[in-house]
């Protein structure tokens, strides 16, 4: 075993320019617009809240799917509906169009037009909404 006995030199320290200090800002709770943690998750994940995956976006855009907010509203009811029935992942057929949802997460997974839904088979469902 042999030793390095060579110096070893430390890098220069760094100097960082002092900054003026600045007192925070206080401003009483009264007028200051803060909500608690249980009131963001509540809006988060209130009824209504539907988010599309970049996947079903994706599929939305190839297969020039656009929907309206009254066709949004009807997904959001049929994902509500499969939420009391206690369904985890549902398939919703809606005016040809077909959209496979993660009931949990209240997010379209992916979107299929009239020419996708013919001929496939859908697995990792366990219920569907026909609207």
């Amino acid at each position: 075993m042999t030793i390095d006995n060579r110096m070893r030199t430390q890098p220069p320290p760094v100097s960082v320019p002092a900054q003026p200090s600045q007192q925070p800002q206080v401003i009483p709770a009264a007028q200051a617009d803060i909500k608690s943690f249980q009131e963001i998750l509540a809006g988060k994940t209130k009824a209504g809240s539907l988010s599309f995956s970049k996947h079903a976006q994706a599929r939305m855009l190839e297969r020039d799917i656009s929907l309206s907010g009254e066709a949004v509203e009807k997904i959001s009811t049929a994902v509500q509906k499969a939420s009391q029935k206690g369904v985890r992942d549902t398939l919703i057929l809606m005016d040809r169009m077909a959209f496979i949802v993660n009931v949990p997460g209240n997010v379209v997974v992916t979107a299929l037009n009239d020419e996708d839904v013919r001929d496939n088979v859908f697995t990792n469902i366990d219920g569907t909404v026909v609207l």
